[in-house]
């Protein structure tokens, strides 16, 4: 009989499956499950298929723990490494790799952070749509976005490791009218979503998250979504346009009002000991009235239909503790989050700084981060089943002006807060924030240069920046001077130059005193260093006179 095994090329692939490659190890299941006509015994192709099955989900639902159960994480993850683009935009050529945690874009306002970003989604679409259904296409490189200058193809190519396994993609499209067309390469990135879609069809496993939060991003809707939230949604509609660039970020509200009609009613052992103390106080009665008989009966009934629900309560109450837990880790102001329907109307309130707020209440920056966070939750916990933490997901996350209206003490906190809270989420976030930055280490910074016109160049900073004051930051990384350059500053300066040349007491140096006293006041610190200044140096003149 003909054996399976007896093709160099199957040999390749088992060898290749035995050092844990999963490609090579999808592709041996797909062999037996279909196989070629021939003479193979069906008990041998079900086993073979059913290892390489097995195999297969082994990879995709290995973990790794850290303190307990609770830290239970993916040990195979999938991440962006690099990043090539070639005529896309201003870009003629740039070259960026990645950190498998966070990378922060930094660069002049126009210098293409964003479309570092949006070329990322792209590709990335095309693993989302083909997680969706089969032989789907992702988003394309359209016209409009080949550079202007460019002589025959914009391209863009992307890298990335699962599982320590490298896997690519590029997409790509030929300049109008010239001769040879240029083909976009997929293959890989299809392929690798075709196994996530494929085993989860067969055995639920958990999946990655991708979305692209941009600079659009908005936060919910005030009008009531009362009638959105009863609606079941399938697990696949969060890859459906995670990676537009605008996203308003309603799923969760509707996601988070569900949960709380479904977890409100949950049976409890109070509620069973107050049923029983009913009965044996109704037994104890000589005169036993028949309807007050009658009614015990009735809340019998009720609370053994709840009952009936406590379990797919209980978690759904669980879910609600999640997103309860991750908002006031990232937002340590916010105590806690929940649904009010005392009004008649279904609506979110925080607990912020002892203040009970209707979300819709709270500012700009606030909503829109809080409103990432919990997104990102969210999509976590509907992708992640079978993790204990689905906080502990991964994925990959693009944040566009992650610093958006917040206030600079939130800068300060929302990437440290972030990572720690989504440990296994690749972040790729841009900002203009020397306070988002001082909370970074100088490996995960990436700053967008010109070198030449059209050809970038990525660099890393060369001082380390977290712990660094801001405005160290701003002068030394972002090359931007942390005083402005207004006439109070030069007047400073030259304030500072008298005082230095015992100039202290001339007319002109008073004069300018006098002047800087009525533009800061009296009690500012700038002039309270500059009288500071100068009675050292009166102090100087009367003990060495000959110094002076």
């Amino acid at each position: 009989m003909e054996n399976i095994d007896n093709t160099n090329s199957l040999r390749h692939l088992k060898q290749n499956s035995q050092a844990g490659n999963i490609f090579a190890t999808f592709q041996l299941y797909e062999i037996y499950a279909n196989p070629p006509k021939t003479n193979f015994h069906l008990k041998e192709l079900t086993d073979e298929k059913n290892k390489y099955f097995q195999e297969c989900v082994d990879f995709l639902e290995a973990l790794i723990q850290k303190d307990s159960i609770q830290d239970l994480s993916p040990k195979n993850r999938f991440v962006l490494k690099s990043l090539v683009l070639k005529d896309i935009k201003k870009f003629h050529s740039c070259k960026m790799e990645f950190e498998n945690d966070l990378t922060v874009i930094i660069g002049e306002n126009g210098s293409g952070k964003t479309t570092i970003l949006e070329c990322i989604a792209k590709i990335l679409t095309w693993i989302a749509k083909n997680l969706i259904k089969e032989k789907a296409n992702g988003s394309p490189v359209t016209y409009d976005e080949i550079r202007n200058k460019a002589k025959d193809f914009g391209e863009i190519q992307a890298k990335f490791l699962f599982g320590g396994q490298q896997c690519s993609g590029s997409l790509a499209k030929a300049v109008k009218g010239v001769a040879e067309k240029k083909d976009s390469s997929v293959g890989e990135l299809k392929y690798l979503a075709n196994i996530w879609r494929v085993i989860n069809s067969q055995h639920l496993i958990n999946l990655p998250v991708f979305i692209f939060y941009s600079a659009k991003r908005f936060i919910l809707n005030p009008k009531s979504t009362t009638a959105n939230a009863t609606k079941q949604k399938n697990r696949f509609d969060v890859y459906s346009d995670c990676l537009k660039d605008s996203n308003e970020l309603v799923h969760f509200k509707d996601w988070f009002i569900s949960l709380n009609k479904k977890g409100i009613n949950i049976s409890s052992a109070s509620t069973n000991k107050e049923l029983k103390q009913k009965i044996e106080l109704f037994l104890q009665q000589d005169d036993q009235n028949e309807d007050d008989l009658l009614m015990l009966l009735e809340e019998r009934r009720n609370i053994k239909k709840l009952n009936l629900n406590t379990e797919k309560s209980t978690d759904k109450i669980k879910e609600i503790e999640i997103v309860q837990k991750a908002i006031t880790l990232c937002i340590p102001k916010i105590k806690d989050i929940y649904v009010d329907i005392s009004s008649g109307i279904d609506e979110i309130y925080v607990q912020l700084d002892n203040k009970k707020l209707n979300i819709n209440q709270l500012s700009d920056g606030q909503r829109i981060f809080l409103g990432l966070v919990a997104d990102l939750t969210y999509r976590l916990i509907i992708l992640n089943p079978k993790l204990e933490n689905p906080l502990n997901g991964q994925g990959i996350v693009l944040v566009d002006e992650i610093e958006a209206h917040l206030h600079p003490q939130w800068q300060q906190e929302i990437l440290v807060n972030l990572t720690k809270t989504f440990p296994n989420i690749q972040f790729i976030v841009t900002t203009h924030s020397p306070q988002v930055l001082s909370t970074v280490y100088k490996q995960q910074i990436r700053q967008l240069i010109e070198s030449d016109e059209g050809t970038f160049i990525t660099k890393k900073p060369e001082l380390q920046t977290r712990g660094v004051m801001s405005s160290d930051i701003l002068e030394r990384i972002m090359g931007t001077s942390s005083i402005p350059d207004v006439k109070e500053y030069k007047a400073l300066n030259k304030l500072h130059q008298y005082i230095q040349e015992d100039k202290y007491n001339t007319v002109v140096a008073q004069d300018l005193l006098k002047e800087l006293k009525e533009h800061f006041g009296d009690e500012h610190p700038e002039i309270f260093n500059c009288e500071k200044l100068i009675e050292i140096r009166e102090l100087i003149a009367k003990i060495n006179p000959d110094k002076i």
